[in-house]
């Protein structure tokens, strides 16, 4: 009996040092290196727990290096934007100087195209968007290199638009360019931000991409954007679609974009479809070439990572 007692004493102080040790290491430097290598997919270290396994699908030759080729319906939903991406495709070649401008200058405030978070694609993507508008407020939930892009933007072109960023924890260089810094989770600011906005106005998405009960996705999709006024225009960033994710991401577990495909499939109902950029700029899409082109104008096959910035992964929409 006492030596039951021993051995279990021993045991649950074994536990509780192994405990102790392990919440030390996740909540140090080497937090995320330790998951990574024991296997356990996703960035950060915050971990959500779930009854079923994770089981990622597996790979579909027809999707090159994507889990699943494109929807044949919502392929056909999203060419009928054709129209509306030629549009503001025009603006992007009208600007592209403005993106070699940034290219060759450095300092305070210049956006760092060569980066992995927002490429060279949606910089010049948001530019056009920014000058072809210019609205009167842009907010931004998520900030990050989107938030330089827009602020040389608006300075290149002239606009007294007003900079709104909405993050609990914004990077240092971001806080010091934004009119307003509204330092909460986006669920907590989401209600007093449509009577903000007027139409002509741009809202940019760039969150946790996780769709669940309470997520700023879930705000985003159905409290945000049903409750702007219409002529607003939202961009979504890290959207693949008619694809299925990136085989580089798929690890991530992301489900955003799949609201967003139910929406498109749906029929858009109070939303115009303006320029998804992935499918604009896969081989035979209309803003290829401009990429291509931009891309090599740029330098960015001297980039850390050259392809990234041929492609654009944001999806821009407009309020009806």
């Amino acid at each position: 009996m006492i030596v039951d007692r021993i051995r279990f004493w021993i045991r649950e102080l074994g536990y509780r040092f192994g405990l102790a040790q392990t919440r030390r290491l996740l909540r140090s430097r080497y937090g995320e290196r330790a998951l990574t290598d024991l296997g356990i997919p996703g960035i950060g270290t915050h971990l959500v727990r779930y009854v079923f396994p994770m089981i990622g699908r597996q790979q579909d030759p027809r999707g090159g290096d994507h889990s699943l080729g494109p929807s044949g319906a919502l392929e056909e939903a999203i060419a009928l934007a054709d129209d509306a991406i030629r549009e503001i495709l025009k603006v992007q070649e009208e600007r592209r100087a403005v993106l070699e401008d940034w290219s060759r200058a450095s300092g305070v405030g210049v956006p760092v195209l060569d980066n992995e978070f927002f490429g060279l694609f949606d910089s010049s993507l948001l530019d056009a968007v920014l000058a072809k508008n210019k609205p009167k407020r842009y907010v931004e939930i998520g900030s990050g290199f989107s938030t330089l892009v827009a602020r040389a933007s608006i300075s290149a072109s002239g606009l007294d638009t007003r900079v709104i960023c909405i993050d609990p924890q914004p990077r240092a260089d971001v806080a010091d360019i934004c009119d307003e810094l509204i330092r909460q989770p986006f669920q907590n600011a989401a209600p007093s931000i449509a009577n903000l906005l007027t139409d002509g106005d741009v809202v940019m998405f760039d969150g946790s991409h996780h769709a669940h009960a309470g997520s700023d996705v879930t705000c985003f999709f159905f409290e945000l954007i049903p409750s702007l006024p219409t002529g607003v225009i939202c961009g979504v960033h890290d959207i693949y679609l008619p694809w299925d994710y990136a085989s580089d991401v798929a690890p991530h577990y992301w489900s955003e974009q799949y609201l967003l495909a139910g929406w498109i499939m749906g029929g858009s109902r109070g939303l115009d479809l303006l320029y998804p950029a992935y499918f604009a700029t896969a081989p035979n899409g209309p803003a290829r070439e401009f990429a291509e082109n931009l891309s090599e104008r740029i330098g960015a096959d001297g980039f850390a990572i050259p392809g990234f910035h041929r492609r654009g992964t944001t999806c821009w929409l407009r309020v009806q």
